[in-house]
């Protein structure tokens, strides 16, 4: 018999509206008051999801990527 716990960090570096006082990246992943730098990982999460992150982190990535090609103008 064994037993074990799992744990999945989530929003250390929160999303938050642009000219929200709390959090740290904004809805485009850009982290605030700084230029050219985006999260897009499960760091980005307000708050944890009632599922399993995998997916919802998989989410993130491929908006962040999107977003990333439409500023590059690709």
């Amino acid at each position: 018999e064994s037993s074990s716990s799992t744990a999945h960090p989530v929003g250390t570096v929160a999303m938050s509206a642009k000219d929200a006082d709390n959090g740290v990246v904004d809805p485009d992943s850009i982290l605030k008051g700084v230029d050219g730098l985006r999260v897009v990982d499960a760091s980005v999460f307000p708050f944890i999801t009632s599922a399993h992150t995998q997916a919802t982190t998989y989410v993130i990535a491929e908006r962040g990527a999107a977003l990333i090609k439409s500023a590059w103008l690709y």
